[in-house]
């Protein structure tokens, strides 16, 4: 496990490290500075840090630095690397549905690859995706609402009756939860 190595004190003496942590939160009030705190611990940590950021997954802030280390980075590498689309998105929610639907994917194509070439007696187990672990999570967060995923895509069905509806059609705090239950599933082994 990393230490943690704050950034300098005001008052001079030596920074506090954190030994054993892999999760920093900080609060604070508009402008006191956490952004600034939490990039000096993250850049002092290089590779060793995974960003996840509330802002950047359910608001479309336009031009932004690229931030190593993010589903924004993983989610420009899959483009990269994608034959069957070239999708589009503007916030790093809709990045990561990209990025749990193209490993639902691979995971798919990779059991049926399985299932050609192998034993028919002894049949291959069907792989557990990221999407699976996000879909058990949310159902016992939200056992009122399920995931459903159809035809390449995702819905969401709740008890009321209505029609099943698009992920981004969720309220911000639930978008958050499933983002956040959803990014961790991407951060590198032994990340902060």
């Amino acid at each position: 496990m990393k230490e943690i190595v704050l950034p300098k004190r005001i008052d001079g003496q030596s920074p506090p490290i954190l030994r054993g942590r892999r999760q920093v939160t900080v609060v604070g009030a508009n402008g006191s500075g956490k952004t600034r705190f939490i990039n000096e611990i993250a850049n002092s940590l290089g590779d060793g840090a995974f960003r996840v950021s509330a802002l950047n997954a359910l608001f479309d802030i336009g031009a932004r630095e690229h931030v190593p280390m993010s589903i924004e980075s993983l989610y420009r590498a899959a483009v990269e690397n994608v034959q069957f689309m070239r999708p589009s998105a503007d916030t790093e929610f809709e990045m990561l549905l990209f990025l749990l639907l193209n490993d639902e994917m691979a995971g798919l194509f990779a059991y049926k690859m399985e299932l050609l070439t192998g034993d028919v007696q002894n049949p291959p187990e069907l792989p557990r995706t990221k999407i699976d672990k996000v879909v058990r999570l949310w159902q016992e967060i939200f056992p009122k609402n399920e995931i459903l995923r159809a035809n390449g895509r995702i819905r969401i069905r709740n008890q009321s009756g209505e029609s099943p509806y698009k992920p981004l059609q969720l309220s911000n705090g639930e978008k958050a939860v499933f983002y956040y239950i959803g990014a961790v599933l991407y951060a590198p082994e032994g990340s902060v």
